[in-house]
């Protein structure tokens, strides 16, 4: 949120929201509800800060450019997400432990198929439960529904 980060680089320089309410034409108050989220600073006043504080608008404002990521980097990274012990064994494999004696290896440039095939997978075994659980809480419903009348 810009206005923590307003904060943050007043307390870091010393300043007081009076100080910075001048530097933007306003008291203490008006800067204050600008660090409290309650009004937005004013567009044409980031650079004044920016230049104020001695950094780029885009740190003023936490903007960093993503570095774009190969598809073997967004399948490892989802490897991470699934908690899948992995092994770069070289950049054209990927060594994933089975068992503690056994591994299986991978062509990196099969792991986003692989990954594709896994959460497709995922994705309609979850259906299948939940269209499960969604029966037997319906059967349940109605058994307690007829009861009652």
């Amino acid at each position: 949120m810009l206005g923590d980060k307003l904060r943050q680089l007043r307390k870091k320089h010393h300043k007081t929201q009076a100080e910075l309410g001048r530097l933007l034409g306003t008291d203490q108050s008006g800067y204050s509800k600008i660090e409290n989220g309650v009004h937005s600073l004013p567009v044409s006043l980031i650079a004044t800060i920016a230049n104020f504080y001695q950094i780029t608008t885009d740190e003023l404002l936490n903007f960093e450019l993503e570095q774009p990521r190969s598809e073997i980097e967004k399948a490892l990274e989802k490897l991470d997400g699934y908690k899948i012990t992995y092994k770069k064994g070289t950049d054209d494999w990927i060594e994933i432990p089975i068992s503690q004696s056994y591994c299986f290896r991978v062509p990196a440039k099969k792991l986003p198929l692989l990954i594709a095939r896994l959460e497709q997978r995922t994705d309609d075994s979850l259906r299948e439960a939940r269209a499960q659980v969604f029966k037997a809480v319906l059967f349940d419903y109605l058994q307690s529904d007829n009861k009652t009348d």
